[in-house]
């Protein structure tokens, strides 16, 4: 019986944990425009300077993805604060240590992960009923792209990979 319990609690405590974020600094511009996508961008107090839709907003600048500063992010008091792996361990850790809560997404591969990453960062933040719908419209949309470009002649691409910049000399007679 006390196991049931403390299962319900837990269980309580996580969703309400989600619904309990108010405030959200994000420390990558695709963070960023997924809180914007899920409906999530009142909650946004910070973002980095490559996070134009939210500067544009007058959201506060926190620094970059790799270079943040801790002192502004504590300053702003955040329930939470979601970044990628780019984000320096050392600054996590600082955050992680100032009792901050700290997300650490990974990058997504493949349209399917992003997708799945727009639900994850609409669930923490309290956002998953319009994730749902923004998540079914791309994928539908995607579909639709998919099935139109099926109909299209193949057609030849080409593309040149080298290590270093390709320059063409010229020579000026005097």
């Amino acid at each position: 019986m006390k196991i049931k319990i403390l299962v319900v609690l837990l269980l309580a405590g996580f969703s309400v944990f989600a619904q309990d974020v108010k405030r959200v600094i994000s420390l990558a511009p695709s963070i960023t425009e997924n809180i914007y996508l899920v409906g999530g961008k009142d909650k946004l107090v910070g973002c980095t300077s490559y996070c134009m839709l939210a500067l544009n907003d007058g959201i506060e600048e926190i620094g970059s993805t790799v270079d943040v500063n801790v002192e502004r992010i504590f300053a702003l008091k955040p329930d939470m604060v979601l970044t990628m792996k780019l984000t320096k361990a050392q600054d996590i850790a600082t955050l992680e240590k100032l009792g901050l809560r700290v997300e650490v997404l990974e990058t997504p591969r493949t349209f399917d992960e992003i997708c799945a990453q727009t639900q994850q960062i609409a669930e923490l933040i309290g956002c998953e009923d319009q994730s749902t719908e923004v998540v079914a419209k791309a994928r539908k949309t995607v579909a639709e792209i998919q099935a139109k470009s099926k109909q299209l002649p193949p057609s030849k691409i080409f593309s040149r990979l080298a290590p270093i910049p390709y320059f063409r000399c010229w020579t000026i007679p005097t």
